[in-house]
């Protein structure tokens, strides 16, 4: 997974680090420097600021301050209430709106809400259930919306409350969820298991529309 911003790319990389690369010239990259994280097998990223968040396999979330990217200095290692496996962070599980980070755990079935105002003392909060294998998740308009690869299913939470979200519906997608983005009031999700991508309506978000469109994107 990798976040861009600045001129450098941020890359989690399985082995348990970041590598920060120099892109200001795109026909002349550099590595910057790599640095290890507090968990297990790095696997995701999330660009806040001047604070990145990694989460690993372990169940882990690492949060480094790159206000200088070539000196990333590691602020704090959280776990995320699942122990190894139970709280499998992957790729795009990571969301920050405020001072909120929110981590789907794909073995665990849940979000963990953490309360980030202090990145260098996190402070994990609610644990909230969602369908089953929590892929990643995305937040806009005050919801947040978490792809469940493994009941084709996409939890809606509203953030009205961030520190405790609370689900408004469930929508049914393609197979096997993968990713999920929000624009101009529709919801997009791409299916891995049948190579759909699924279109939602949900400007109303109290009663989101059925799949407005599923179309298959490759063979």
């Amino acid at each position: 997974d990798l976040q861009v911003a600045g001129g450098y790319a941020y890359v989690a990389n399985y082995s348990s680090d970041v590598v920060i690369v120099d892109v200001s010239s795109s026909t002349d990259m550099q590595i910057a420097t790599s640095t290890a994280t507090g968990g297990d097998f790095s696997l995701s990223t999330y660009l806040s600021g001047t604070n990145l968040f990694v989460g690993s396999r372990d169940g882990t979330v690492s949060i480094f301050d790159v206000t200088t990217p070539t000196d990333p200095l590691l602020l704090s290692t959280t776990s995320t209430g699942g122990s190894v496996g139970a709280g499998f962070a992957i790729s795009g599980n990571i969301s920050v709106d405020g001072t909120y980070a929110y981590v789907a755990n794909h073995d665990a079935n849940t979000v963990t809400v953490i309360d980030v105002s202090n990145p260098s003392a996190p402070v994990v909060g609610s644990i909230v259930p969602t369908g089953v294998n929590p892929f990643s998740l995305t937040i806009s308009g005050g919801y947040m919306y978490v792809a469940n690869y493994g009941d084709n299913s996409v939890s809606v939470f509203s953030l009205s409350d961030p520190a405790v979200p609370s689900r408004v519906a469930t929508l049914t997608s393609g197979g096997g969820p993968h990713s999920a983005q929000v624009v101009d009031g529709y919801l997009y999700v791409t299916n891995s298991s049948d190579n759909t991508l699924s279109l939602f309506n949900v400007a109303d978000i109290a009663g989101p529309s059925a799949t407005a469109n599923n179309l298959e994107v490759s063979n």
